[in-house]
């Protein structure tokens, strides 16, 4: 059976949309380029119709397409490389996840911890996809996360609580469920060991390992989410700007009015290709073009409970109330951070 009428529609809308937003992305160069060809019908002009003959020579041309096109090629393999860096760094966070969730089901046998552990896992998650949303510019209107699983409300309502909180809020949050893991995970060690006068069964070391490469991965998440320094950003502005305005001079010898168009078409896609860098140099946001991170959470989410549970009637033990680690987290006030393990 074939796709239906509906998802072909959909299909159809969010092609129509990626277009609208790859119009909406190059705005700028389009003014850019416009802008442009007027100064290039100015230059054509008076070389066409007075004694006034604007030209520069070949050689500072070759000079400034050199330095243009070694600065647009570094900056979109920078930006590329960062969206690329983000996707594989969620991509670890899901692996690792699983893993520890694949982990805790076959070693940990006491249902409380594995409650414990796995709710505390996917709040890590949407906690640091909140966190890299903190600064997009419509996150007062879209912040959260929007996963809409009818069967288990409950966890979406846990999940709901966790919007509105600001960058700093929400970074202390973060260490703070990173602690938790790790103090857990050292006194349910400890009380083994001290309850059965021998070495622990279960491998903690492994759950140490696991919330290490999480950790990891957060860090490596900040660093992508800063932005590209300011002044190489405008140092590429200004050279590309130098190139477009210099490219009329040497054109408008050989191809006259023709000289306007190239102009046009040319700023139109050097300009266009720096605004496209800017929108995926920050793979964090809710942009079309951003990394679904709403998506990320919700597939982590689901791999997680079939994992844990053995059909879908269990799940309700994991995910239908809200544990007293989390009402420790949400204590979190002003600068102040409680920590009640």
């Amino acid at each position: 059976m074939g796709p239906s009428f509906k998802s072909i529609l959909e299909i159809i809308l969010e092609k129509i949309t990626r277009v609208f937003s790859l119009l909406e992305a190059i705005k700028v160069a389009l003014l850019y380029a416009i802008i442009n060809s007027i100064i290039s019908a100015i230059i054509t002009g008076l070389y066409m119709t007075t004694d006034i003959k604007l030209s520069f020579k070949k050689d500072f041309i070759n000079l400034v397409t050199f330095i243009v096109s070694l600065l647009i090629s570094a900056r979109t393999s920078n930006a590329y490389n960062r969206y690329l860096e983000g996707q594989s760094l969620w991509t670890k966070i899901r692996l690792t996840i699983l893993n520890l969730a694949g982990f805790i089901r076959i070693n940990i046998t006491d249902e409380e911890q594995k409650e414990h552990y796995t709710n505390i896992l996917i709040y890590l998650v949407i906690t640091v996809k909140d966190y890299l949303l903190t600064d997009s510019k419509d996150m007062a209107v879209n912040s959260g996360v929007k996963i809409n699983i009818e069967e288990i409300k409950e966890m979406k309502e846990i999940i709901e609580k966790i919007n509105n909180y600001n960058e700093d809020t929400l970074r202390k949050r973060l260490h703070l469920i990173i602690l938790n893991l790790n103090l857990f995970t050292y006194e349910q060690e400890k009380k083994e060991n001290e309850e059965k006068d021998k070495p622990s069964k279960v491998n903690y070391d492994k759950l140490r390992d696991g919330i290490h490469t999480l950790t990891e991965c957060l860090s490596s998440l900040e660093k992508i989410d800063r932005s590209i320094p300011f002044a190489y950003s405008t140092l590429l502005s200004v050279t590309t700007w130098i190139f477009s305005l210099s490219l009329s001079f040497q054109l408008v010898t050989d191809l006259e009015w023709i000289t306007v168009p190239i102009i046009f078409f040319s700023t139109l896609f050097l300009f266009g290709i720096i605004e496209l860098a800017k929108e995926i140099e920050n793979p964090f946001g809710i942009d079309v073009h951003d990394l679904d991170l709403d998506k990320f959470c919700e597939d982590i989410w689901r791999d997680t409970k079939f994992i844990m549970t053995d059909n879908e009637k269990n799940i309700k033990n994991f995910c239908n109330k809200e544990l007293e680690c989390i009402k420790k987290f949400k204590e979190i006030k002003n600068n102040e951070t409680k920590i009640n393990i």
